[in-house]
């Protein structure tokens, strides 16, 4: 059989079809050609207005992880902004998007997983996902959006993904509502990042657990 071509080629990777979509971005299946790895290409969608993108989701999920180094986390390989100029093949795809190069975990999201595991692998999930946030708290880091969607599921376990509201300690501040309402604690619903800690993603944790456990969340 033969292999896919590929929609888009910038740098060292190709870019493959779509493999997940979100509000701000889209993920896509992707290879570093030099090293024949696979990756996941994450590619914000541009805004209307002109933005520092440094500051915002994309360089703040960068810097974010950067800094961790977990199992439970996924690692990010590199960062940038698509070609100015695309060919056909790349529909629907942004000159200059930001684009975000990760690990690529294929066994998908818990997302339909939902209120479908047992108690030892349910146990099992929350433990690992804890362990991760619990590296990213020490190191000053707080997720904000934790939820089915952004928990892969990789060979070794849950990997914790998209950072890109995650609220750097002592280094940046906002008083922007974010992250999914369903699993927000009162202090994001405020909107008093004064309130912010690590209990922020624990309240999360306990949400996603009872989502995991009945089949939705609790709110």
């Amino acid at each position: 059989m033969t292999p896919p071509a590929p929609c888009l080629r910038f740098g060292p990777f190709e870019l493959y079809e779509p493999v997940g979509r979100g509000a701000s971005a889209t993920v896509y299946r992707g290879l570093h050609i030099e090293q024949d790895i696979p990756v996941a290409v994450k590619v914000i969608k541009k805004r209307p207005q002109k933005e520092n993108v440094v500051s915002d989701p994309l360089g703040r999920e960068v810097r974010a992880v950067a800094c961790l180094d977990h199992p439970g986390i996924v690692r990010v390989h590199d960062y940038g902004h698509l070609p100015t100029s695309l060919p056909v093949s790349a529909e629907g795809l942004d000159p200059e998007a930001p684009f975000l190069v990760m690990d690529l975990h294929s066994g998908g999201t818990l997302w339909p997983r939902l209120g479908q595991l047992g108690w030892p692998e349910l146990r099992s999930v929350l433990l690992r996902l804890l362990d991760a946030l619990a590296h990213a708290h020490a190191r000053g880091v707080i997720h904000r959006d934790l939820k089915p969607q952004n928990v892969l599921l990789g060979s070794q376990g849950p990997v914790l993904t998209d950072f890109g509201v995650a609220f750097a300690l002592k280094r940046e501040f906002s008083s922007r509502t974010a992250g999914s309402p369903n699993y927000m604690a009162p202090e994001q619903v405020q909107s008093d990042w004064r309130a912010f800690g690590p209990w922020t993603d624990l309240y999360a944790v306990g949400c996603l657990g009872w989502a995991l456990t009945t089949g939705q969340a609790p709110f």
